[in-house]
Formats: C-alpha cells, structure tokens, sequence
C-alpha cells in the first residue's frame, strides 16, 4: 500500500547516509518485509526513544532492550512500524520505486572506511562476518 512504501521509505531516508545506497537499502528492507521478517532498523528505535531537540540518540544498548514494548521498537515488533518515522524525501521515494532488486538482507556500516558507506549481505552467515571485520563497537 502507499502507507507501507511511505513508511519503509521513511526508515531508508533515516539510514541512509550515502544517497548511492538508498536502493539497496531500500532492497534489504523490501526483501525482509517480503519474507515476513522483522525489519531490525536502528532509526525505529531511535524514533521510538526520541524527544524534541534529541530525535535521533545515538543506541548504547542492543536495540531489542531499548524501549521493547514501543511498536516502532522493529526488533521485537515483526512488520513495519504503526507508521512513517521521519519525512521521507524524493531520492527514498525514488528508491523504493526502483530498489536494487538485490537478493540482499543486512547490511552493517563500515567503520573500517568511516564515510557513511554500508556493507551489505545475502546470508546471515556473511553478515556477521562483516560485523567482525567492519564494525567497531560503539
């Protein structure tokens, strides 16, 4: 539906940092809502703890223990959010309209380059190998 598009693309306008990857973003969230998962996204949960002046706090505990009974906490809560989290923009629209069609289903950022870039990964398997190498605890 439009409700669900605008909302996914919410989340991507608030994951992504480098518009080049707004597509495959865009692509990990589809294929995780395609398959019934949940969308573990970083920006819901900051959502669901934000407060005005503070809206996005950085997460300095696993996110499924911060605010576990908010509905836009998408690491307890399967599906998407009761609604959009931020004010999607024309590139996240965009994106939603034309995701990479990757097969991709996580993605970590990439410490190791430090510019806002992901990593991106099939299998679960692959991505926490990435979360080794590329992601330095926060």
């Amino acid at each position: 539906t439009v409700h669900q598009i605008v909302t996914i693309a919410s989340i991507v306008e608030r994951e992504a940092a480098v518009p080049a990857e707004r597509a495959r973003i865009a692509s990990v969230y589809l294929n995780r809502f395609r398959d019934g998962e949940g969308m573990f996204a970083d920006p819901t949960v900051q959502y669901a703890i934000g407060k005005p002046g503070a809206w996005w706090p950085v997460l300095r505990d696993a996110p499924r223990l911060i605010a576990p009974d908010s509905p836009y906490n998408t690491y307890v809560k399967r599906g998407l959010p009761p609604g959009p989290i931020a004010n999607p923009g024309e590139a996240s629209l965009r994106a939603m309209a034309s995701p990479d069609g990757g097969g991709f289903k996580y993605f970590v950022r990439n410490d190791v380059r430090n510019d806002g870039t992901h990593v991106f990964a099939v299998t679960l398997r692959e991505h926490e190998a990435n979360r080794v190498r590329y992601q330095k605890p926060s």
